[in-house]
């Protein structure tokens, strides 16, 4: 069978999936009940931007943890042994971080609530201001001294030669507003779909995207830029952050304009308009992130390896792409 016809069958079996998955999912239903179709959806666009430079995973309710900093201490050191690291790692590096992350995920007593259901999707857009981001070196503390965690929808992952890992998006999921009914169809503007660019610009959603960057930004110390694709019944967005525009999650106050990144794309569907495949936006911006990524990895030095576990489940070896 050609190779088209091939991708063809899959596709069309995967949109048949989607439709008796997303028939039994209620427009303005709890926001979990879109987590089944998300995680189809973000599994199939995995698979169809992978290639032999990288792959692509899926984490359902990442774990993003700031450890409290103590004196004489850097943040650095405490990050996540399957973080992204510009810098090659010893066994002996990733057994001590790997120990403090699991010593410290038992401490950890401020959690996020569950994502607050937006009621009404006809609020008016939340006013733009850029904040500045404070040059102090500060981290994010709990009151009690223990770390804080957020734990977004998802986060997808591109992982390259020599283990080298990287952040693709960071997701966020939020239901339909009541206001809005979901119909496929041409891009939504601002002057005959105004609703669903309400439903992008609520406070409470940029808010909490902010906060998953900033998490993600604290967890994973040498990415310096981080994409958050909001996803709001079947509608897309993606908002594009900078570490050096970002300020940190201690430098966040309650009422602050939220709006610091640098570029955003949407709101698009997420689907063509005749339910047969995904829209072309929604897969360039993919690849587009993957990208970035594979050209960062690129600039590192040849044979410097990634970080491992202190026990993985499976040996890796490096030596078998030198």
């Amino acid at each position: 069978m050609p190779p088209s016809t091939t991708r063809d069958a899959t596709m069309q079996s995967h949109m048949r999936k989607m439709r008796r998955i997303l028939a039994q999912i209620d427009q303005h239903g709890p926001e979990h009940g879109l987590y089944e179709a998300v995680n189809e959806i973000l599994l199939q666009v995995a698979r169809m931007i992978e290639s032999p430079d990288y792959d692509v995973s899926v984490h359902p309710q990442a774990l993003l943890l700031i450890k409290p900093e103590t004196e004489g201490e850097s943040n650095d050191s405490a990050s996540d042994t399957s973080s992204i690291s510009y810098a090659s790692s010893t066994s002996e590096k990733s057994a001590a971080s790997d120990s403090d992350v699991a010593s410290d995920e038992g401490s950890v007593s401020e959690t996020q609530s569950g994502d607050a259901d937006e009621s009404d999707g006809s609020a008016s857009a939340a006013s733009i201001k850029t904040v500045k981001p404070s040059t102090s070196n500060t981290h994010a503390q709990s009151s009690n001294g223990k770390g804080k965690k957020r734990f977004p929808d998802f986060v997808t992952h591109l992982s390259f030669h020599l283990a080298h890992r990287r952040i693709l998006f960071v997701h966020e999921v939020k239901r339909l507003p009541q206001g809005l009914t979901f119909t496929l169809g041409p891009r939504p503007t601002l002057r005959n779909n105004p609703e669903v660019f309400s439903a992008f610009t609520q406070d409470i959603t940029q808010a909490q995207i902010l906060q998953q960057v900033q998490f993600a930004f604290e967890r994973y110390p040498l990415e310096n830029q981080i994409r958050a694709m909001c996803i709001i019944g079947l509608f897309f967005e993606v908002l594009v952050f900078e570490r050096d525009r970002t300020p940190q999650f201690d430098e966040y106050r309650d009422g602050e304009a939220t709006s610091v990144y640098t570029s955003v794309v949407g709101p698009h569907h997420i689907f063509n308009e005749r339910f047969t495949g995904y829209n072309s936006v929604f897969k360039a911006e993919w690849k587009k992130a993957a990208d970035v990524k594979l050209k960062a990895i690129n600039n590192l030095t040849k044979g410097e390896r990634g970080p491992v576990a202190a026990e993985p489940f499976m040996q890796y070896d490096f030596d078998s792409e030198n």
